[in-house]
């Protein structure tokens, strides 16, 4: 069953029974160069030569998305499904680490793709090989319990060198006796050139959001609010909250349940094996505590396991290789906003998911995506707390007008910007700025493409107020009216 009530060393963030609080991060953002949003110039794929299924994956994957040679990091493992803590960081953790440095990567690197073949658990912490890189690769020291996923909630285009982590998936599925057509049926669905268009989608694929589980008051308000928000862009749903298992649904395009843990459903198949169809570019979540405990053939159960999603046609899931708490689970309704919202597959679980160096893992290709990434350039709001001033923004021309008070000292201040959804800023939000000469931001769109440059000046006037403002004595002690 699925336990909520996780123990966090480093920074507690569970307010009752796994209810996120959500934090806001400060800090000097560097200028963010990033790729084409879905193309995979910052992408590695990791390879375990030890493993001829991890090699096979490797090329099938590389021909199938015009990967170059210098995109492949190989490394030499054990094949089991958990390794030790000083074989993960001597042969995979510090293998990774030395081909980014060694070849320069350190600014261009965001997504990197592990290949069945190569751990999924670590020994000591039980923690998932995929979560422990994408917070732990290039540090020296990382924390042996949770941490607070910075990326959480965010409405932005992930940057390693903005969060200072890694977004990490897996192909990954059974292979029996080597075969993996499951795993090359995986990669072949999440082909931008293989899923349908936005309006095919929106006519034929389907919302499946199935509660009826063990925790209903946790998990029904996300998939209400899931719900809420995919209807309101003319999306399928089908939204149950009675306990029935649902099974056999057509043309699935997102997918959320209780898995095995429906108990209390008289329609649960075997395994709680949906028997569903997918569109091309599904993706899915369970909560189930070790639902990616194994990807194994033949399959051992207990609990159910996303290697059976896989094996029916979902092209991305995610999955927990040991007990994550129900607060680690994706949540729908920011999970399914951000994919029908433009961001690729990974963004979106990643975005869903509060924790990192955890239990986690994400089966599929990063760069998925269903919808074409937004154009959008444009400053929404350009503000200073101290002094208060409200900028105007002129988007035909470009420009941010803020006024302060003669006096004011222009050559430090702080502002506060939004974007468009998706989108960034250089400068950064939050970073102090000499404002005696107007300043150039530069907002890049979601598609890492377009950009569009905004000039923001700021003009000091003298004050035109004349008034007395309070007019008191000391001694004796009154307060003029």
């Amino acid at each position: 069953m699925l336990v909520l009530n996780m123990k966090i060393k480093k920074i507690t963030i569970i307010a009752g029974w796994g209810i996120i609080l959500s934090f806001l991060i400060f800090g000097s953002f560097p200028k963010v160069v990033i790729a084409n949003y879905n193309d995979y110039s910052d992408t590695l794929i990791i390879v375990n030569d030890n493993s001829t299924t991890s090699t096979a994956i490797g090329n099938y994957f590389k021909t199938a998305r015009s990967l170059s040679n210098s995109q492949i990091v190989h490394i030499s493992t054990v094949t089991t499904e958990t390794v030790s803590r000083t074989e993960y960081t001597n042969n995979i953790k510090t293998a990774i680490e030395n081909f980014i440095t060694t070849n320069g990567l350190g600014s261009t690197i965001n997504y990197i793709i592990l290949t069945k073949g190569i751990p999924i658990r670590i020994t000591d912490t039980n923690n998932s090989v995929d979560s422990e890189l994408a917070w732990c690769l290039g540090k020296i020291t990382c924390s042996s319990s949770s941490v607070f996923n910075p990326f959480y909630n965010s409405n932005r285009t992930f940057s390693h060198q903005v969060y200072n982590m890694y977004v990490v998936t897996r192909l990954d599925g059974y292979a029996p006796n080597g075969d993996i057509s499951q795993i090359e049926a995986l990669i072949d669905h999440s082909s931008i050139a293989n899923i349908p268009s936005e309006s095919i989608l929106k006519s034929q694929g389907l919302f499946v959001l199935d509660g009826g589980g063990l925790y209903d008051s946790t998990a029904n308000p996300w998939l209400e609010s899931a719900n809420q928000l995919l209807t309101a862009k003319g999306w399928r749903t089908t939204l149950d909250e009675d306990g029935t298992y649902l099974t056999n649904q057509q043309n699935v395009l997102g997918y959320w349940s209780w898995g095995s843990n429906a108990n209390s459903s008289p329609t649960k198949p075997a395994h709680a094996i949906p028997g569903n169809t997918y569109e091309n570019g599904a993706i899915g979540e369970t909560a189930v505590s070790t639902s990616a405990r194994s990807f194994e053939y033949p399959p051992s159960y207990g609990q159910s396991l996303i290697t059976d999603w896989i094996a029916e046609g979902i092209s991305g899931i995610k999955g927990y290789v040991y007990e994550p708490g129900m607060s680690a689970v994706a949540h729908p309704d920011i999970l399914f906003d951000h994919y029908t919202s433009g961001y690729n597959m990974a963004d979106s679980y990643y975005a869903a998911s509060a924790f990192l160096d955890w239990k986690d893992t994400v089966v599929g290709d990063p760069k998925m995506a269903i919808i074409s990434a937004s154009t959008a350039a444009q400053i929404t709001s350009f503000n200073f707390t101290n002094p208060s001033v409200t900028g105007t923004i002129n988007n035909t021309n470009h420009t941010v007008a803020l006024t302060v008070l003669y006096g004011t000292d222009v050559s430090s201040l702080t502002p506060t910007i939004t974007v468009s959804a998706g989108a960034s800023v250089s400068p950064a939000s939050g970073i102090s700025q000499n404002f005696t000469s107007p300043v150039t931001y530069t907002v890049t769109a979601q598609d890492g493409v377009t950009t569009q440059n905004y000039v923001v000046t700021v003009t000091a006037v003298l004050g035109t107020a004349a008034q007395i403002t309070s007019f008191n004595f000391t001694n004796p002690s009154v307060t003029g009216t």
